[in-house]
């Protein structure tokens, strides 16, 4: 009777721990969900990298790819403040001080965006794109 009762217990955990599994709030679960998007459909993926963000909101690359979705449906102010969050997550991540370097030069933030660009010079020296939006940004001065 006893072990009746136990295996009726676990079978009653079994289906929380499977959906636990692929919960919005494991990095794994945001990732395997964001991949099911439709590519390039920002309107899918905003609502699901906003979940994700506030459920796992020690992850870099998960607010990188909000600031991405939100860039790519116009919504600058939005996409800004993911790169940034981004940023105090992981300080040396260079490609979103680059996004971001760019979303500022949209607005003409040219001294704030240098900072980015510089920022991810001194990370990554080589930085093609740094360089080009270096480049950008001496031929208007």
């Amino acid at each position: 009777m006893a072990a009746a009762l136990l295996l009726a217990a676990l079978w009653a955990l079994l289906p929380v721990q499977l959906n636990h599994a692929t919960d919005a709030g494991s990095i794994d679960g945001c990732f395997t969900r964001a991949d099911q998007a439709p590519a390039g459909d920002p309107a899918t993926e905003i609502p699901l990298l906003e979940r994700c963000v506030d459920s796992v909101s020690t992850d870099a690359d998960l607010a990188a790819d909000l600031g991405a979705a939100y860039a790519a449906a116009g919504r600058d102010a939005d996409a800004e403040r993911a790169y940034r969050r981004a940023l105090a997550i992981d300080p040396d991540f260079a490609d979103v001080h680059l996004k971001l370097a760019e979303q500022l030069l949209r607005h003409g933030s040219t001294a704030d965006a240098q900072n980015h660009i510089d920022a991810a010079l001194k990370i990554q020296p080589n930085q093609r794109v740094a360089r080009q939006l270096r480049d950008r940004i001496a031929a208007t001065q």
